[in-house]
């Protein structure tokens, strides 16, 4: 087992310490949400706003494991007899990017905390398979509360939502800022 030696235990602590100073958060119906810096950040910023509000990303979970695979096992389906729900996977990332390390296959949603891709970009997955970004503005679309990110298909039924944390929670006022001053 690794143990950090008393130095660098200070040291952690005090870079930790200073990290945390400047972190960004936002409240949620109450709740103070924090800039995540990693996938297991954005993991409990999604569990957090489900205690809150179970319907935000229209599933219910029926497992999660971040330790291997996909990170969330859902369904859509309001069914009480999970033999016959329709399942589906749900990946967290922190960034999502080009390279997509799972299969689209049984895959309904990503939730990130951000994306640097546009609209058009193509995301590759570990089969090979190729979907384009297409983001939709409210402004666009009025029946949209959100900016939609979607990753598309040409040759599948099924489309995938992406969630970028950063953009989706905007349309609930729940923005980031700065809550200390840097040491």
């Amino acid at each position: 087992m690794f143990y950090f030696a008393r130095g660098s235990e200070e040291k952690d602590f005090e870079k930790r310490k200073k990290s945390s100073l400047s972190k960004k958060a936002a409240v949620f119906k109450n709740l103070t949400l924090l800039e995540p810096r990693q996938e297991g950040g954005v993991f409990s910023i999604v569990m957090q706003l489900l205690a809150v509000q179970p319907d935000l990303f229209g599933f219910s979970i029926v497992d999660y494991d971040t330790a291997f695979g996909y990170d969330l096992l859902v369904t859509h389906d309001t069914a009480l007899d999970l033999n016959k729900a329709a399942l589906r996977f749900v990946e967290m990332k922190f960034e999502l990017k080009r390279d997509f390390n799972h299969s689209f296959s049984k895959l309904a949603a990503v939730i990130c905390w951000d994306t640097k891709l546009a609209n058009e970009d193509v995301v590759v997955d570990m089969t090979g398979a190729r979907r384009r970004m297409k983001i939709t503005s409210p402004k666009v679309d009025k029946s949209l509360k959100y900016l939609k990110f979607m990753l598309v298909s040409d040759t599948e039924q099924h489309n995938i939502e992406v969630f970028p944390l950063k953009y989706f929670l905007e349309a609930f006022n729940c923005e980031f800022r700065p809550r200390a001053l840097s040491l």
